[in-house]
């Protein structure tokens, strides 16, 4: 028995997957922690962003924490978790209500099963793409991390050249000081002199120590400058130093804290693709499983009685909805009636009726003698009407439907339509000539 989605069904899928994709947005990106960086092989990482207040139930999947399908892109029909979780539980034992609640789900299922096999695409997607985005982040980690770390350890070096440099002036303007002292307290000898200052004398006459103690204050001085301007430079690369370990330590914090946001989004969007694809397993599985279910129900009800029978005092009826029906179809004429009150369409109608009341029709309707009674074709009737022995009215086995009280008389009335797309399942269809007549066998 093939089961297709009803007008209702498919016209409610239409107006809500409009309505979700005029609410829908999608997220921007942003580079890695908003973070530049000058290697050219290092790309920054775009991040999807998400909403901070939740789109609607039509957009967030449920159970799954911070992930909202519809910054991601989906526009889909609404998912009810509810719905989901229906499908897999226990159905009914009473065939009446088992029947009512298969073909319940079977209307819930294909528009969800759409859905849902939407909604898995697109996280499989999104799943895809925040992979690349991690691998990227991890990447990005490792080179600020190592960056850091360099400029650390060049600042650290750049330091002890410094504190080097401190040492050597210290060390010069202690010696500056000694050989002053030195010199006031025993004034060298010519020797000693000459062999300092590199000259040529040979004896004191020819060397005024005044002098000689100046050119050496001079040359001292020139290293000691030396030195200044050596630590300053020092100093100087010591600054530059601890700016770039602050700008890499914080290009390392920030590229860490980007790898955490995409590691919490990446945990998040693969858990919702897990529930979606285990969702939409269920849907899949539990569709056929369901119309096998209505057309066992269905069958196992028939088998109980005879329906070659037309003897109408032997036969066993049973009233449903207010229609006398052959107890075989009883399960899922109520089904049917129960569905049809649900989608708002109140039906009702005439069921069993006896021989004598067919042949009372026949004569109303085709003519008051016995040839217009028993031999006229049902066709030369107005309205058509069966012969006697002939109608599956007088086995319990059609019923005339009226909506709401009023006769279905066309194929234009929302009864004739909503038993076209529905009736079929509960075992009925329709007899061409007559809108009204539907019958386990079209007759």
């Amino acid at each position: 028995m093939t089961m297709h989605p009803t007008p209702r069904l498919l016209a409610l899928l239409a107006a809500v997957s409009l309505l979700v994709s005029a609410n829908a947005t999608v997220a921007g990106a942003e580079p890695i922690g908003g973070v530049p960086t000058d290697d050219p092989t290092i790309e920054p990482v775009e991040i999807e962003t998400e909403s901070e207040e939740p789109s609607g139930p039509a957009q967030r999947f449920p159970a799954v924490p911070g992930v909202d399908l519809g910054a991601l892109g989906y526009r889909g029909a609404l998912i009810d978790g509810d719905v989901v979780e229906r499908m897999g539980e226990p159905l009914p034992s009473d065939p009446s209500e088992r029947v009512v609640e298969i073909v319940r789900r079977l209307d819930l299922a294909p528009p969800h099963l759409l859905s849902l096999t939407e909604a898995e695409s697109l996280l499989r997607r999104v799943v895809a793409s925040l992979d690349r985005d991690l691998e990227q982040a991890r990447g990005a980690v490792r080179v600020h991390t190592h960056r850091a770390e360099v400029a650390a350890q060049r600042k650290v070096d750049a330091q002890q050249r410094l504190e080097a440099r401190w040492a050597s002036l210290g060390e010069h303007q202690q010696k500056m000081a000694e050989v002053a002292v030195a010199a006031y307290v025993r004034p060298p000898g010519a020797d000693a002199l000459a062999s300092v200052m590199g000259s040529a004398a040979t004896t004191t006459e020819d060397l005024a120590a005044g002098v000689l103690f100046e050119a050496k204050a001079d040359h001292d001085g020139t290293v000691r400058d030396s030195l200044v301007v050596s630590l300053a430079l020092a100093d100087e690369r010591v600054g530059r130093a601890d700016r770039d370990a602050v700008e890499t330590a914080d290009l390392a914090e920030r590229s860490a804290a980007v790898l955490v946001d995409v590691e919490r989004r990446w945990t998040s969007v693969r858990a919702a693709h897990e529930q979606v694809a285990e969702a939409r397993e269920l849907l899949d599985e539990a569709l056929p499983s369901l119309q096998e279910d209505l057309d066992r129900t269905i069958e196992e009800s028939w088998k109980a009685f005879d329906l070659g029978a037309v003897d109408g005092a032997g036969l066993p009826m049973v009233e449903v909805g207010g229609i006398r029906v052959h107890a075989a179809i009883a399960v899922q004429v109520q089904a049917l009636l129960a569905v049809a009150h649900a989608d708002g369409v109140p039906l009702g109608g005439w069921g069993y009726r006896s021989t004598e009341q067919q042949i009372a029709l026949r004569r109303a309707h085709c003519g008051p003698t016995a040839e217009d009674v028993y031999l006229k074709p049902a066709s030369a009737c107005s309205p058509p009407t069966a012969q006697p022995g002939a109608s599956m009215h007088e086995r319990g086995l059609a019923i005339d439907f009226h909506l709401d009280g009023r006769s279905i008389s066309t194929r234009q009335s929302p009864g004739y339509q909503w038993l076209a797309a529905n009736a079929a399942r509960f075992g009925l269809h329709n007899l061409p000539s007559e809108p009204w007549h539907w019958s386990v066998n079209g007759q």
